[in-house]
């Protein structure tokens, strides 16, 4: 936990609380950061085309290895970054049906006893939250030519965030989740509520939503606010609060005018923010 601004006396703060004239005759809020555990998911699915032109000679190009892209990014951006999007591949051998789309999501966790030691006997925390948000910068990069779903320059392949329902445990790195068989079936990605569009808008029954703007290098940055959703995770009892980072196409493909395409997009999960009485 980081506290990034003092109140003067504990007296004052306590003032300020129960809305009583104290620091200066103005109640300014005190701010806490909560870094996050982050992991990224996939999930893999297709159809598998058994005939010999899709056996030999070899697939090309080669199917895809998410783990190895994985690996070989540097792991200085693996630590601070998760997956979102999707790639799509098909064996290019002549007469050769075999797809395959791989399906990207990334999540993120706070814990949340830091904030939880904020209250007191008498006045728990979440009555005193005036903000929370979770800041995330997206580097979309160029959209692959002809795609299918949507790549765009702004968002890549992301195109929703979630809140993790309660008591999931984030696995740091990458981490495959099964699919439904057969192959072509639902891949089993964790639970999640409360969803917001790429559009900003939350859809009915979410309070989250979230705004853009352009930072640095052109990336976008996205300030989602869960101040609602964190009073809820606090009300309740959760012992962390949870978001997941959704793609924009995660239906299953049936076909493409470009056999490949990848729009897989890394993105950076900042501290759970939040402005306190």
């Amino acid at each position: 936990m980081k506290i990034l601004r003092p109140c003067y006396l504990t007296a004052a703060i306590t003032a300020c609380a129960i809305g009583l004239s104290a620091c200066n005759g103005a109640v300014t809020p005190l701010k806490v950061s909560v870094s996050p555990g982050i992991g990224s998911l996939y999930a893999v699915r297709g159809t598998i085309d058994p005939s010999s032109s899709c056996n030999t000679p070899n697939p090309t190009p080669s199917a895809p290895d998410p783990q190895a892209w994985w690996t070989g990014i540097d792991p200085q951006t693996r630590q601070t970054k998760v997956v979102v999007g999707y790639q799509y591949w098909s064996n290019a051998n002549a007469g050769c049906d075999t797809t395959r789309q791989d399906v990207y999501r990334g999540v993120a966790a706070y814990d949340l006893a830091t904030i939880k030691a904020l209250s007191t006997a008498s006045t728990p925390i979440q009555s005193l939250i005036t903000n929370a948000k979770v800041q995330l910068t997206v580097g979309a990069g160029a959209p692959s030519p002809a795609t299918v779903g949507t790549c765009s320059p702004n968002f890549g392949g992301m195109g929703a965030i979630e809140q993790l329902r309660p008591g999931y445990t984030i696995l740091t790195g990458l981490t495959t989740v099964p699919v439904v068989p057969p192959i072509t079936g639902t891949p089993s990605f964790p639970p999640g509520a409360n969803s917001t569009s790429a559009s900003g808008v939350a859809v009915p029954g979410s309070t989250g939503r979230w705004t853009t703007s352009v930072g640095g290098l052109g990336l976008t940055v996205i300030d989602y606010d869960v101040k609602d959703l964190v009073i809820g995770a606090l009300t309740r009892g959760d012992a962390n609060f949870g978001i997941m980072l959704d793609g924009t196409t995660e239906t299953l493909i049936q076909s493409i005018a470009n056999p490949q395409v990848d729009c897989r997009t890394l993105v950076t999960v900042g501290p759970l923010t939040v402005e306190h009485l």
